[in-house]
């Protein structure tokens, strides 16, 4: 997949599941400090990338989540993707 999708996929989730437009999401905004998510936001996400993308989303992860960057969530879906296909 290629990343261009990913990075509109996950800005339609995250516009989506924070009330925030797609448009005004920036890579190197923060889910907690800049967009607002809470932890339950961050499960959303999490379970919404899961059925998107086709995906598995470590443990670890979902615990952190909701302080990462957007740009890491594009990261983290291009890795997962590409390890699925392989």
């Amino acid at each position: 997949m290629k990343q261009e999708e990913i990075k509109t996929k996950v800005n339609a989730i995250l516009g989506d599941q924070l009330n925030v437009e797609e448009k005004s999401i920036r890579m190197e905004a923060n889910l907690a400090t800049d967009l607002l998510a809470d932890s339950i936001d961050a499960v959303d996400i999490a379970m919404e990338l899961e059925r998107e993308f086709r995906i598995n989303i470590p443990d670890k992860v979902w615990d952190e989540m909701k302080d990462y960057q957007v740009g890491e969530l594009y990261d983290l879906v291009g890795k997962l993707t590409n390890e699925q296909q392989a």
